[in-house]
């Protein structure tokens, strides 16, 4: 780890100290002289720029959703529609629940107290999951015209992408989540019996 990587790890924690970012603290946190510190940043501002960016680029990585858009795009449309959109929940519900543990990992791991309220991040600090331009057109893709659409691929993927939350765990903190089955059963067949 460089010197640089060393004070960003050793200052993030004291971000959310009430005690303040000096930089004596960052460096008895760091385990080096102030002096030294001083070499790699010219002052605290420097420090608090290149913790936010080093957080702001690990929250990132966390919840990049290349690997899941891969997964969705390999699903065939030759499957019966009902089996792509289960096929598809699997894959949300995982990448749901990966980007979740990760962010929740960073934060445990010195996230500035404060700003992270000293909990677990709730529900509402993981609405844009899965709401990312890429795996909106990546969702799209797995509507066609053999399926008899009733609306454009856009606005269903738009819709089963809002619904995709309700079968979600992370996302249902104040009830059970709707089984795959079900929510499938109610994007394509509505809530009203026939």
């Amino acid at each position: 780890m460089s010197r640089e990587q060393t004070i960003i790890q050793a200052a993030i924690p004291l971000l959310g100290d009430p005690g303040g970012v000096t930089m004596a603290r960052i460096a008895e946190a760091a385990g080096i002289d102030e002096a030294e510190v001083r070499t790699v940043f010219p002052d605290v501002d420097a420090v608090v720029r290149a913790c936010s960016a080093a957080m702001t680029a690990s929250i990132t990585a966390a919840t990049d959703p290349a690997a899941e858009v891969q997964k969705i795009r390999a699903i065939g449309t030759g499957e019966p529609l009902p089996h792509r959109l289960k096929s598809l929940l699997n894959i949300l519900t995982a990448y749901y629940t990966r980007s979740r543990d990760d962010v929740i990992a960073l934060l445990q791991a010195g996230g500035p107290s404060s700003q992270a309220g000293d909990r677990t991040p709730r529900r509402s600090d993981f609405v844009a999951l899965g709401r990312t331009p890429e795996i909106h057109r990546a969702v799209e893709t797995l509507f066609t015209p053999a399926d008899g659409l009733r609306l454009p691929p856009a606005g269903l993927a738009a819709a089963f992408l809002t619904l995709a939350r309700l079968a979600d765990p992370v996302a249902n903190e104040e009830h059970d989540p709707l089984p795959p089955d079900d929510l499938i059963d109610l994007f394509l067949h509505g809530a009203v019996l026939p």
